[in-house]
This record gives C-alpha cells, sequence and structure tokens, in this order.
C-alpha cells in the first residue's frame, strides 16, 4: 500500500440566498495545488441548489487527487 499523502488544506464557502436560503454561490480554494479545477463543479452544483452534492463532489476529486 503507498504512503499517505500530506494533508492539504481546502476551504469550501457556502454563500446563501437570505429571502430565499437557496444556495447563491460558493468559492473554493486550496484545490489548485492538488490540480483540480471547480469551476465546473460548482457552478452545477450552484445552479441547481445542491450544497451537499456540491461539498461530496469537491472532497471525492480533492481525495481522488491526492491519491493519485
Amino acid at each position: 500500500m503507498p504512503p499517505p499523502s500530506p494533508p492539504h488544506r481546502i476551504t469550501i464557502s457556502l454563500i446563501f440566498a437570505s429571502d430565499t436560503r437557496n444556495l447563491a454561490a460558493a468559492q473554493a480554494s486550496g484545490l489548485e495545488e492538488l490540480g483540480v479545477e471547480a469551476g465546473d463543479v460548482v457552478d452545477a452544483h450552484v445552479q441547481v441548489d445542491d450544497a451537499h452534492g456540491l461539498v461530496a463532489a469537491l472532497l471525492a476529486r480533492a481525495r481522488g487527487a491526492a491519491s493519485a
């Protein structure tokens, strides 16, 4: 089994519209170091108001990149 990769700090900021409580925007930082482009993933999940799916997708991509 390969040795574990060093930890990476990832920050995910979710911005919700106060009047509707829908996901209005999101930002992710720290993924660039892993070579992960988050723009399309963020846009797709914000468009369908899926905060849970966004976080899961970003973490899955980060884990995949870190283990590669």
